[in-house]
């Protein structure tokens, strides 16, 4: 039960945007790329599309049904003839928990590429995370049905007074009651969490397979692995983000240019991503008990993605960058290797989809140093990208509702 994990994970490293395009360097020319991102978090979109509060898995009722999940034997057995016999409903709601869950991330994503020939450009990036998410809960207690509970314990009949204050106790403090559970368990109450650290590294090589800069056509491939670099979600804490998945994954896509006319053009891509099977300490939680569980190494394979997209950009003889692009990302559900009851709840509403769409503003000296006006060829752009309701392709599904902010600044010599 995380809720961030495969809802915001990030990898900028030389994940293709659309506003990519099919160009690459020329022989023997270096480039130094940085990204810098930001986003917030508050929101996402729910398995039937809907938008929802992070925090919506906790906003819970409390009813005897919870209370009897924490008794054992005789307890258990007690209780049940106690509202058995007193005609208590095992629905009664008790009190509520609602929850505010917010998180924040800046990632800071050095990439480095090489043309090795006039056709052939590698590359490697390892961005650098920095997350913090903070959760706050409250309680409210439904005093009627409260109070007649704690009277029966304390009245003559059963003479259960030390039970009823302990029962009163627990329903004055829902959430102390809750963090005192996952404590209990090893987990890590709620609270504030951050961490700083690097993701996974992808390795990449890019190919130009058609035209060159100057052609009105341009194809190119992408091919490359992602290292498992990066830390995974930590099983003994519920509202941490993730830097990686743990898994090796393999990349292949392909971009194609077309020009419009003068500055002016069109680019196309679609990029599949194999991500292999590998092992995690895991929670092994089922739909009944999330919490008292015991953890285990299990065998994991995170689903296949694809993303596919569209731009329009364009570019002036002054510098001065356009674009405005589409793009749909899909992750098949993940795979667990355990029992039903805990593939099923592990397996669950982890098939993610979005739609984004993106905009770019940018400078390059480019054309000025071919002039040989400027003695530094490089370009800075800022890039906005948001995950829009609108889906062209398919319903967002599982995501966080983001909107990414991007200062992108390349050197080149």
């Amino acid at each position: 039960m995380n809720f961030f994990l495969a809802t915001v994970l990030l990898v900028l490293a030389v994940d293709v945007w659309a506003l990519e395009n099919a160009k690459v360097l020329p022989q023997g020319v270096r480039r130094v790329n940085i990204k810098s991102l930001s986003v917030d978090l508050a929101r996402k979109y729910d398995n039937e599309g809907s938008l929802i509060s992070l925090a919506q898995p906790l906003a819970a009722d409390i009813t005897f049904d919870n209370v009897l999940k924490g008794k054992q034997g005789l307890d258990n057995t007690k209780l049940r003839a106690f509202l058995h016999e007193n005609n208590l409903s095992h629905d009664l709601v008790l009190g509520s928990l609602s929850a505010d869950l917010k998180g924040s991330m800046r990632v800071i994503a050095p990439i480095i590429a090489y043309g090795l020939t006039s056709r052939i450009t590698l590359a490697v990036a390892a961005p650098f995370y920095m997350a913090r998410t903070e959760v706050a809960l409250g309680y409210r207690a439904n005093d009627d049905n409260a109070q007649n509970f704690l009277n029966l314990l304390s009245s003559p009949q059963y003479n259960q007074v030390a039970a009823a204050r302990e029962a009163h106790d627990k329903f004055a403090d829902g959430v102390a009651a809750l963090n005192d559970k996952l404590e209990d368990n090893d987990y890590q109450r709620f609270g504030t969490w951050e961490d700083k650290a690097f993701g996974d590294v992808t390795l990449a090589v890019k190919s130009s397979i058609w035209g060159d800069e100057t052609s009105r056509l341009r194809l190119a491939n992408l091919a490359g692995v992602v290292v498992p670099t990066g830390r995974v979600d930590d099983p003994d804490v519920l509202t941490d983000v993730a830097f990686g998945d743990g898994s090796w994954d393999i990349f292949a896509g392909i971009m194609c240019d077309q020009q419009l006319t003068r500055g002016w053009y069109l680019n196309q891509f679609a990029k599949f991503t194999y991500q292999l099977e590998t092992e995690r300490l895991t929670r092994l939680k089922t739909a009944d008990e999330a919490i008292e569980v015991e953890k285990a190494r299990l065998t994991y394979k995170p689903g296949n993605k694809i993303d596919l997209g569209a731009s329009i950009q364009w570019e002036s003889d002054s510098g001065l960058e356009l674009g405005l692009g589409y793009e749909f990302n899909r992750k098949q559900g993940d795979e667990y290797q355990a029992s039903a009851a805990v593939e099923q709840e592990l397996e669950q509403d982890t098939l993610t989809q979005a739609n984004n769409l993106e905009v770019k503003l940018g400078f390059s000296t480019i054309p000025a140093f071919k002039r040989k006006q400027i003695p530094v060829p490089l370009n800075v752009s800022f890039q906005y990208k948001r995950v829009i309701d609108s889906g062209l392709l398919a319903t967002n599904r599982d995501v966080a509702a983001t909107q990414l902010f991007v200062l992108d600044m390349n050197l080149y010599f």
